[in-house]
């Protein structure tokens, strides 16, 4: 009877599973296509054109979203102070290069790999 469903008994905590905005995963997967780091709007019009599956700049609208993204998790990491964090800015704060964290590295090291290969 493998179709059995357990669920936790009395004092027993279920753990969350990480959700990760949609938003931030394609700027870290836009990151490693450009190995490691990249002008903000770059990424940008990375995104634009993945979305669209051809060649395109991004619009004002979509490039505001990415830097909200961005900046949403940079301040969670700020506030938080067990998480870590997988982007950051390379030549400091307002600087406009973004870059993946060498924790970001070693999680990504292998599609990076990959990505140089090309």
């Amino acid at each position: 009877m493998d179709n059995i469903l357990q669920y936790p008994g009395p004092g027993k905590r279920v753990r969350r599973s990480a959700k990760v905005d949609p938003v931030l995963a394609e700027i870290i997967d836009a990151l490693v296509h450009f190995r490691g780091q990249a002008h903000r709007d770059a990424v940008c019009h990375h995104i634009a054109s993945n979305r669209s599956g051809e060649a395109r700049r991004a619009s004002e609208a979509l490039k505001q979203e990415i830097f909200q993204a961005f900046q949403a998790h940079m301040a969670l990491v700020r506030e938080s102070g067990r998480a870590r964090s997988l982007l950051c800015q390379p030549f400091g704060e307002g600087s406009h290069r973004w870059g993946l964290t060498p924790d970001a590295m070693q999680l990504f090291g292998a599609r990076l790999q990959v990505a140089s290969a090309w």
